[in-house]
């Protein structure tokens, strides 16, 4: 019996291998994915020495495998995930710079303005380099700094030094255990502190920086300003999203009813609209070099045209701010003409294969940001959806003129609905591991939508910018406004349905991966081997739901608790405290309903869950007593009846009347582990921590 099934497996490896030849490739950044994420699943920084001594192992075993074996798979896989380990821990040491300290504090600054990000509100948002801090050595001093600021101040000019007084703190963590750590974040983007600003920006010199970051920068100030101009309210806003990258100044209603509507990816600059630009710009220069009779007949007209399309989509690419998303998408656009210039296959698996390649190699923190995972997920799907026919469908062939155009038509919106769909469900796990929601009806979303952004909003934005330089931007611009109108109007109509958005908390990460390997299988794989992946797609499927909720979370910084019951109803200590915490604590564990006020919890509907006074807050939840202590001179009441204690202060670990109490969270438990998260089991509670889970890291130490 043993040896039939190891001739069966035998058999359909060797069958399995030689079907799927020449696909090995396409799995490279699979493997090197795997390592990097092995790197930052690490609860420690393992050493410089230890990673190297584990590159020369791992080479060194690949070489006998294959000496004995004489087959690549097994040494490649090695070889990608020891390279994509040692990728990720290189990165960290070359970004290494300073962080602010732990405590707040009030600072002078004098900086270089590198960008201005305009925010809801009339504020606005400073990223600081090359930086004097009074108060601070030059050692500690941070490569760079992000102030938000409220005042109103002469307009700002990128690439200038300026001087202003902020308060300024590290990169805060992660307001949930396991949730986005922005310190991680911030740590690849070399921004060693965050705050506000409490005077007005002051120039320092006149003078300007003269790099190409800087006047790149500059040049998209010149033309956010021209689009403010040209254009008005809503519609002006998601201009400057599709051509300056700039969307954190949309209007909070605005922004929900456009994710709640599926159609968050339209302003995310991506391959999409790399492709409308690059595209557009490609089949005009090849129309205009037609024109004449000498190129076309003397010259490859489709790769000049190639050419200009690439140095296009660079100054989109440029213009746009750099994001992931755009890079990937430039980086996908210039593959695909570099394959028309050498008679190649312009869009396959493979060229998406060394998209990622390379920005896992840049940047193999990418891996962990959401606009990477969102989109290869999409343009993998896509793809080997498009590869494998079954979209084909023989041309309609009618001498009607009409007839020719319907199925056109006909053949657009079956596109718009089919590339929805496929897309859909390939970021479906993701969104829902990031965001903890799904939308309905975004297939609905789509197909009214993206007509106006294809042949109306992005021609218009092109045009514009063609028309820039020659101060006549104005009109297409305006025409772009109205279609992002009409576009807002959509998300609203569809936004409106009921459970247009559902909430539906988190899900864990071994079910994702099982999910998102599954789906890999399934795209990369062209035999029957490859519905494989089905199995795994529906093992984390099912394995998706069981992630308990927590009843009780402490905010990073120990200001407000929550409580969540039987119903997912969260009931906040203070309502009108940590708005960012609440949003999050509120998607990311499913919350039925909003956070409460203090009136609102009175009465037979909302019964009341916190009970205050000045010296703090307790309440009678799931049998248990939770108090919040704000003053010591309560402390030892609220030990003699509480079960769970938070503290706003020390607790002295030798008072004798807390002794009772089963957990006390006091404030140097927050400031050395960040939030915390309390579950009820069968068997009592489980009591995480950010840093649990985040270990000890370079970007844990400051917060």
């Amino acid at each position: 019996m043993r040896e039939k099934v190891q001739d069966f497996l035998k058999g359909h490896g060797v069958r399995f291998l030689a079907l799927e030849e020449g696909r090995l490739f396409l799995w490279l950044p699979v493997f090197l994915a795997l390592g990097i994420g092995l790197y930052f699943s690490q609860n420690f920084e393992p050493s410089t020495l230890f990673v190297l001594a584990a590159w020369l192992v791992c080479f060194a075993l690949a070489g006998v495998i294959w000496r004995f074996f004489h087959h690549l798979s097994i040494p490649v896989i090695i070889i990608s995930m020891v390279s994509g380990f040692a990728l990720a821990k290189m990165r960290t040491e070359f970004v290494r710079g300073p962080v602010l300290a732990k405590a707040t504090g009030f600072y002078v600054v004098e900086g270089q303005l590198d960008r201005v990000t305009r925010l809801p509100g009339n504020k606005k948002q400073l990223h600081l380099s090359q930086l004097i801090i009074k108060r601070l050595d030059r050692a500690k001093t941070p490569i760079r700094i992000r102030v938000t600021s409220r005042i109103k101040d002469r307009p700002l000019i990128v690439g200038s030094r300026v001087k202003l007084q902020a308060v300024l703190r590290p990169p805060p963590g992660p307001v949930r255990p396991g949730g986005f750590d922005f310190a991680r974040q911030a740590w690849f983007a070399r921004l060693g502190g965050v705050g506000f600003a409490v005077s007005k920006v002051q120039p320092v010199r006149s003078d300007q920086a003269s790099d190409f970051w800087s006047r790149s920068e500059r040049v998209r100030q010149l033309v956010s300003h021209k689009i403010t101009a040209a254009t008005t309210g809503h519609g002006g806003d998601i201009a400057l999203a599709l051509i300056v990258g700039e969307k954190r100044s949309m209007d909070k209603e605005v922004l929900s009813s456009i994710r709640a509507a599926g159609l968050a990816h339209m302003l995310a600059i991506s391959g999409m609209h790399m492709a409308l630009v690059s595209g557009s710009l490609y089949w005009l220069l090849r129309a205009l070099l037609a024109l004449s009779q000498t190129l076309a007949l003397s010259f490859d007209i489709r790769k000049m045209a190639a050419i200009g399309a690439i140095f296009g989509g660079g100054a989109y690419f440029i213009l746009s701010g750099m994001s992931v998303s755009t890079l990937r998408a430039f980086i996908m656009i210039t593959i695909m003409f570099v394959a028309i210039l050498l008679g190649r296959k312009a869009l396959s698996l493979r060229n998406v294969s060394i998209a990622a390649l390379l920005i896992l190699i840049a940047q193999p923190e990418s891996l962990l940001s959401v606009s990477f995972q969102m989109s290869f997920a999409s343009v993998v799907a896509l793809v080997a959806f498009y590869e494998s026919g079954v979209f084909r469908r023989p041309r309609l062939r009618s001498s009607l003129l009409l007839m020719r155009l319907i199925d056109k038509v006909m053949l657009v919106f079956l596109g718009i609905f089919a590339t929805t769909l496929i897309a859909g469900f390939a970021v479906a796990p993701i969104a829902v591991y990031h965001f903890h929601h799904i939308t309905t009806y975004s297939v609905v979303g789509n197909v009214l939508a993206m007509p106006v952004l294809t042949l109306l909003v992005m021609p218009m934005a092109l045009t514009g910018m063609f028309a820039m330089p020659f101060g006549l931007h104005e009109l297409p611009l305006q025409i772009m406004g109205q279609g992002n109108a009409v576009i807002v109007d959509i998300a609203r109509y569809v936004a409106g349905f009921d459970n247009a958005r559902v909430n539906v908390g988190t899900i864990g990460l071994f079910p994702l991966l099982l999910i998102v390997f599954g789906g890999l299988w399934l795209c990369l794989w062209r035999s029957a081997y490859r519905y494989g992946g089905v199995l795994l797609i529906l093992a984390g499927l099912a394995l998706s739901p069981f992630r308990p909720t927590p009843f009780l979370v402490v905010e990073r910084d120990g200001k407000n608790v929550v409580l969540i019951d039987e119903h997912k109803i969260m009931w906040p200590m203070a309502p009108g405290k940590g708005r960012y915490s609440l949003d999050r604590w509120r998607s990311s564990f499913g919350a039925l309903a909003p956070a409460l006020s203090a009136k609102q919890r009175v009465g037979d509907k909302y019964p009341r869950k916190w009970r205050c006074d000045q010296y703090g807050c307790t309440s009678l939840f799931n049998g248990m007593v939770i108090a919040y202590s704000t003053h010591i001179g309560a402390l030892d009441e609220d030990c003699s009846q509480a079960d769970i204690l938070i503290a706003t202060y020390p607790v002295p670990t030798s008072f004798g009347a807390c002794e009772r109490v089963k957990k006390i969270i006091d404030i140097k438990a927050v400031k050395k582990n960040g939030s915390y998260a309390v579950y009820l089991l069968k068997d009592g509670m489980e009591i995480i921590h950010a840093r649990a889970i985040r270990g000890t890291r370079p970007w844990t130490s400051h917060n």
